[in-house]
């Protein structure tokens, strides 16, 4: 039977995406819990108070741990627990040991989750790395940015000081901004809107669009984040499991 993985991802509308992606690569049955889309509330009679469901998206930080751990909880009161918990978000420059250590206490502070085995990714500094890594089947393949790729690339390795060897030493932590001092997605931004009559990049719409190209080999050679996680996850998936509650 199917390794059954719990995703939870900071971030927003690009990471709808990514248990497809997931999908493509893997065997394991991906059920995504964050971020999730929220409804607009029904319409409700006069006189009446309804409070707005909190927001599934765009959660990073403090917000991203509160969230898996209230979603997780939810989950496991309503489901049998899977068989892998996968929590993913975008390090920004921060301290990665003190970016798991917080995401891992607040997987570890639902009582229900113990025992069940956890995966900690990061994005280094941003899910665009990959992207960047694999810039041949991604921005270099796809028909929006395919007439614009040359001129991107350059501004990117010139302007912006991408190293497209290594895309994950990309910027620096910002004490003020608690964060990177650049943003990676908002540098490739600016190398779009750089190419002659074109419009702009866009994190929320473009990233989404552009992950199911890439090869995960070529990312995996450049990034190192990157390449841990995948070889834990794909160890995660080849392992038989039992049917639940057997």
């Amino acid at each position: 039977m199917a390794v059954v993985v719990w995703l939870f991802a900071g971030g927003g509308h690009s990471e709808l995406t990514l248990p497809y992606f997931f999908r493509k690569h893997f065997p394991c049955q991906f059920e995504l819990k964050l971020p999730v889309r929220i409804r607009a509330p029904l319409p409700v009679k006069a006189g009446e108070r309804r409070s707005l469901p909190k927001s599934g998206m765009g959660h990073s930080g403090k917000g991203l741990r509160d969230a898996v751990q209230r979603r997780l909880q939810e989950s496991l009161d309503k489901q049998r627990p899977p068989n892998l918990i996968l929590v993913m978000d975008d390090l920004d420059c921060h301290d990665r040991a003190w970016a798991e250590q917080g995401l891992q206490k607040a997987v570890q502070s639902v009582p229900n989750a113990a025992g069940i085995p956890l995966i900690i990714a990061f994005a280094v500094p941003e899910i665009e790395s990959w992207l960047l890594a694999d810039w041949d089947h991604t921005f270099g393949t796809h028909t929006t940015f395919r007439s614009c790729s040359a001129a991107m690339r350059h501004y990117l390795s010139r302007v912006s000081k991408v190293n497209f060897a290594h895309p994950e030493t990309f910027s620096e932590y910002d004490p003020a901004k608690k964060s990177c001092k650049e943003k990676l997605s908002e540098a490739i931004a600016d190398a779009y809107l750089n190419c002659p009559g074109e419009e702009y990049f866009s994190k929320r719409e473009d990233t989404g669009a552009l992950l199911p190209l890439l090869d995960p080999a070529i990312v995996a050679s450049k990034c190192p984040h990157f390449r841990q996680f995948w070889s834990e996850l794909r160890q995660q998936c080849a392992t038989d499991v039992a049917p639940h509650g057997t």
